[in-house]
């Protein structure tokens, strides 16, 4: 979470005779994760092909979950939509409650990913 608002953060775990603690860079974090970066940057891709629709044509882009913290995946939604169609709010309970929503639905098989 450090990472999110700074450059660079501690990390400290002690565990099982484990003794770990180092400085832990933005760009060495955005290095690990580049992958699965990418992978959300390709599904964005996906989704809107799938969905018939451009980039132009969404107006509001919700951001939530914990990885909604991370300044890569701002980038990766902010160079597609814009930045001023980026929005958030609650991001851990948003999650919760959008599952909540789905377990009382009617058919909740309806919300399964197909492909």
């Amino acid at each position: 979470m450090a990472l999110s608002s700074a450059s660079e953060a501690g990390f400290r775990f002690q565990r099982d005779g484990i003794d770990i603690e180092e400085t832990i860079t933005r760009a060495d974090f955005e290095d690990w994760i580049a992958e699965d970066v990418a992978r959300i940057a390709e599904t964005v891709d996906e989704a809107l092909a799938k969905a018939g629709l451009t980039e132009c044509q969404i107006d509001k882009v919700f951001l939530t979950g914990g990885t909604s913290f991370i300044p890569a995946i701002w980038k990766v939604f902010g160079e597609r939509f814009g930045e001023d169609k980026l929005m958030t709010g609650d991001q851990f309970e948003s999650i919760t409650y959008g599952l909540a929503l789905i377990g009382r639905a009617e058919r909740p098989e309806d919300w399964a990913m197909r492909n």
